[in-house]
């Protein structure tokens, strides 16, 4: 299950499920699995060896970009409350949450205050542009998975499914197009991801590797779950 952490209604939906007699509960997550995956899809094998040291992805995102030459010393320092390192810290996290998916400034923006940063808009889209320069493998497989959802389009599929590797698939209904919001622009796309879906969401390259990402990160919990 995976259960809204606030009060939906006024109820803590978490709180309704309780073991029977003689019955524990397990509480399960992986740490920072999206970060992981994504790295696992694009390829990135150099950030996947940091991550297998126990390194942060955020830490192994700023040893690829060239900001952190010592991982291992980092991982300690930035521990420091108000620490330069640990300032940094946050804000490589801002750059891999608003950057991975495709986003922009914008998205850093509202990134950095969820995580109590203060950002210019010039510094929010200098962190877009760091993340898409070093995370090039990443910004391919958004192109990738862009192409796997025009080609099958072309082929006039509907629904249109994408299999991922996990075995099971992306699935977009009702694709369609309508005019852009921004005059010039070529129409943008939108889908549903099932039939009984009340509203159509726009999607593009990015959207669909968010999708195979979070998608792939289930099944990998999913699995370890399991394996428990």
């Amino acid at each position: 299950l995976n259960l809204n952490r606030e009060p939906v209604f006024g109820a803590f939906t978490r709180n309704i499920f309780v073991p029977s007699k003689g019955k524990a509960m397990i509480a399960s997550d992986l740490s920072q699995i999206e970060p992981r995956v994504a790295a696992y899809l694009a390829g990135e094998q150099d950030f996947l060896n940091l991550c297998s040291q126990g390194i942060s992805p955020y830490i192994a995102h700023g040893a690829k970009t060239g900001r952190i030459p010592d991982p291992v010393a980092f991982n300690k320092a930035r521990k420091v409350n108000g620490s330069f390192e640990a300032q940094l810290y946050a804000s490589l996290k801002v750059e891999i949450l608003a950057g991975q998916f495709g986003g922009g400034a914008g998205t850093a923006l509202r990134e950095a205050e969820k995580n109590k940063i203060l950002l210019a808009v010039d510094e929010a889209q200098q962190l877009i542009t760091n993340f898409r320069t070093a995370r090039a493998g990443v910004v391919r497989r958004w192109a990738h998975m862009w192409g796997e959802f025009t080609t099958r389009y072309s082929m006039g599929m509907d629904p249109i499914e994408i299999p991922i590797a996990s075995g099971r698939v992306l699935r977009y209904c009702q694709v369609h197009r309508r005019e852009s919001k921004k005059p010039g622009y070529r129409p943008d796309w939108y889908a549903k991801t099932s039939y009984a879906a009340k509203m159509a969401e726009k999607i593009y390259g990015s959207v669909v590797f968010q999708n195979e990402t979070q998608a792939l990160a289930r099944d990998v919990l999913m699995d370890m779950r399991r394996r428990i």
